[in-house]
């Protein structure tokens, strides 16, 4: 709750307290077996809770560092993965969030909204092309997306990579005929 209040301090206080309560075992060995179950299958997303966390306070480089830390740990986790590189975006690191983009551009079970998250960090970063080819996969896992389809649109535009525009208008069109845009 505090995270989703922005009570960054307090959030990250109350992850802490949490953690070190389920890994007390003097607190466990007094509690019935479900219950502690429960705690421990509730502490495995307490690491990535508090790498958004940290994102969100604005404290990158310890975002990063935890985030960095839960895709060793976990390298066929595409949410980690897509986090890390949109952290790497926001502080300016391109270079190492298109590694983590292209790694992640090589999976072959990404879905439609991984392709679409991808795409959203090449464009940031001012990689159309690289986005278009993002949006581009989005838009083949879902053909009815009309966000993906007009963004595989716009980046395809935005690149100046004319000869690929009318694919993508043509489709956007025909989903979305009264579009003004």
């Amino acid at each position: 709750i505090y995270a989703q209040l922005r009570e960054h301090d307090k959030a990250l206080e109350n992850l802490d307290r949490a953690m070190a309560i389920i890994n007390d075992p003097v607190k466990t060995a007094a509690m019935d077996s479900a219950t502690v179950e429960a705690w421990k299958e509730s502490a495995v997303d307490v690491p990535t809770i508090k790498a958004g966390v940290l994102a969100d306070a604005g404290r990158f480089e310890e975002a990063v560092g935890l985030f960095e830390t839960l895709v060793a740990e976990s390298p066929g986790d595409i949410s980690l993965k897509r986090n890390l590189a949109a952290i790497h975006v926001q502080v300016g690191n391109t270079e190492r969030a298109f590694e983590v983009y292209d790694d992640l551009m090589a999976q072959p079970s990404l879905m439609s909204q991984d392709y679409y998250a991808i795409g959203v960090g090449f464009y940031q970063a001012s990689a159309y092309d690289r986005a278009a080819e993002a949006f581009k996969g989005a838009v083949d896992k879902a053909k009815n997306d009309r966000d993906a389809l007009e963004m595989w649109t716009r980046s395809l535009q935005t690149d100046s990579m004319c000869s690929a525009v009318p694919e993508a208008a043509q489709r956007w069109l025909a989903l979305d005929q009264n579009n003004q845009n």
